[in-house]
């Protein structure tokens, strides 16, 4: 799984979260997290792992339960345990320019990044994602961010949910 444009780590801690939440066991399962960003104090405050309290007030309550599996509560801020840590990597990655990921993934989340762009970049953008899907890969944007004209190899399931098609 990629989060592309993950800023300060939240969104790649809710993919692990619901991951945690939702499989039994791991053991069998390769499970990797790949969280890029431009801004490395963002990628820092990420590996770090530590965030106010008032940042998951929002959370419904159906995911909160999943969520305190991976994080320990210390007065005012939340610290992430290091079986989560674990499953996610913090790189810098600039997505104008080469990327160094040689493996397909099976989702991508690029959500509130391409409101950043004008239109031929995001259809550029949006390509090297499809590119970088495996078959039946799942790319997910923001609520937000939708795609104009349609991309070959991808159709929409949902608002602004896309399959990759094999």
């Amino acid at each position: 799984i990629w989060s592309a444009g993950c800023s300060s780590g939240e969104e790649p801690y809710s993919i692990t979260s619901v991951i945690l939440g939702k499989m039994a066991s791991m053991s069998h399962w390769d499970i990797r997290i790949l969280a890029t960003d431009l801004d490395t104090n963002m990628l820092q405050k990420g590996r770090a792992g530590i965030y106010e309290k008032s940042s998951i007030e929002k959370i419904p309550d159906t995911y909160k339960q999943a969520f305190s599996e991976i994080t320990t509560l210390k007065k005012d801020v939340f610290h992430i345990k290091q079986k989560a840590k674990n499953l996610v990597s913090f790189n810098q990655l600039n997505l104008l320019h080469k990327w160094p990921m040689k493996r397909k993934f099976d989702a991508i989340f690029c959500r509130n990044v391409l409101i950043y762009f004008d239109g031929p970049t995001k259809e550029t953008l949006v390509r090297r994602y499809s590119d970088m899907l495996m078959p039946g890969g799942l790319l997910f944007l923001g609520h937000s961010e939708s795609l104009a004209i349609p991309t070959p190899g991808l159709s929409l399931i949902g608002r602004t949910s896309y399959i990759k098609e094999s």
